[in-house]
């Protein structure tokens, strides 16, 4: 066995015109958490700069271990849209950005069977600086990202119980810039507006 299993569950039918929102903590909350990477500060005696994201990576199989991977994703084309979900039922997954980019994020919950709940269907456009983990069982998108191609390193536990689930939608969630859903100058504000607010927190910190 794979690890992998599609659940039985007929296509699902998201609701029509899902609202792509600004990714923030609080909306996210009942799916994962949102993580603001800080600033990067100068180590090893001047010769690297790190960046901190503090995180717990919840397990539920006491036969996992840890998993670290890369990723190099890159944004869909245009006509491209959101076809399918997965979700890890027995362990949170993280995706930690190395380079600066809006990553897409498409989350729902699931129901009591573990099937996807689609009433909770929910889509974000990150900003620059966010990591983003998701809660165990939680169905997800393969992430995209809306303007640039990105590194992102992958957090996740793998053991002996089923690792990865699958479902797919009955029409593919369009992206954000396509006609009818928010537009690509609405990610740009997105993003511009997310950063203005962070640089702003971060200047009101700095006088305390």
């Amino acid at each position: 066995m794979n690890g992998i299993a599609e659940t039985g569950q007929d296509a699902i039918s998201p609701a029509p015109g899902v609202p792509w929102r600004p990714l923030s903590a609080a909306a996210f909350a009942p799916y994962g958490r949102v993580i603001d990477i800080g600033a990067a500060a100068v180590v090893n005696e001047g010769h690297a700069r790190r960046r901190d994201a503090l995180l717990d990576l919840e397990s539920r199989d006491p036969t996992a271990r840890l998993c670290l991977a890369h990723f190099a994703v890159s944004p869909r084309p245009a006509g491209a849209g959101i076809a399918g979900l997965e979700c890890h039922p027995f362990s949170a997954q993280a995706f930690l950005p190395l380079e600066d980019c809006a990553p897409l994020v498409v989350v729902a919950l699931a129901r009591e069977d573990g099937a996807v709940a689609a009433g909770t269907l929910a889509a974000f456009v990150g900003r620059h600086g966010q990591a983003i983990v998701y809660g165990p069982g939680v169905w997800h998108a393969p992430l995209t990202t809306a303007d640039r191609p990105a590194g992102f390193l992958m957090a996740v536990w793998e053991g002996e119980r089923e690792r990865l689930r699958q479902a797919r939608l009955d029409r593919p969630l369009p992206l954000p810039g396509r006609p009818g859903i928010v537009g690509a100058a609405a990610i740009a504000s997105f993003i511009r507006s997310a950063t203005n607010d962070r640089s702003d927190k971060t200047r009101g910190q700095e006088g305390v």
